[in-house]
């Protein structure tokens, strides 16, 4: 973090001077969440999800839309968690965004179920490049296998020999070149 740059954040959703934590608690005992009951007394107890959105470095287009879109998009996607801060954040290496959710279904507090572990987060990330991704020029990651990947780990091992990698690493480059190989 480059405190000489934290002036450039920008925050799309504002605590409005009010701390995290009792903002989070105002929405909960506006929404009759039952603090005192025994699922939300557990140690583990999710209050609240913290989002993080960000690009690859050498990403060319415009940060502060793609991130109001992702935060749109967020809403669309959990309509009925409340959102209580989001900042975009200029002042490290690449412009990233937080966002701060509370993760509500009537008057249950089921982070774990929002955040489906198990497959979901697939089924989210897919949503999301759906919604905001080919707007933006971004793909999802994919992975390469079989004679692609063989390919790729070519490629990629000749312009690292190209630009005297092998040199550079010495008693590295083996082990390097290998990883590459296989991963």
């Amino acid at each position: 973090i480059d405190p000489a740059k934290s002036y450039l954040n920008c925050e799309l959703i504002s605590l409005n001077g009010m701390s995290l934590e009792d903002t989070i608690l105002g929405i909960m005992h506006t929404k009759g969440v039952d603090l005192n009951h025994r699922t939300n007394k557990r140690k583990d107890k999710g209050f609240a999800i913290e989002w993080l959105f960000t690009v690859t470095l050498g990403y060319t287009g415009n940060h502060l839309q793609l991130y109001t879109d992702c935060l749109s998009w967020l809403k669309t996607y959990f309509p009925d968690c409340p959102l209580v801060h989001a900042v975009v954040h200029y002042d490290e290496n690449e412009p990233h965004m937080h966002v701060i959710m509370v993760p509500l279904e009537g008057t249950r507090l089921p982070a774990s179920e929002l955040l489906s572990y198990r497959g979901g987060s697939k089924t989210r990330l897919n949503s999301l490049y759906a919604a905001v991704g080919n707007k933006h020029g971004l793909i999802p990651r994919t992975s390469l296998t079989g004679a692609v990947k063989k390919a790729a780990a070519k490629a990629v091992i000749e312009v690292l020999e190209l630009r005297g990698i092998p040199t550079v690493l010495q008693n590295a480059w083996p082990p390097m070149k290998a990883c590459i190989q296989n991963n």
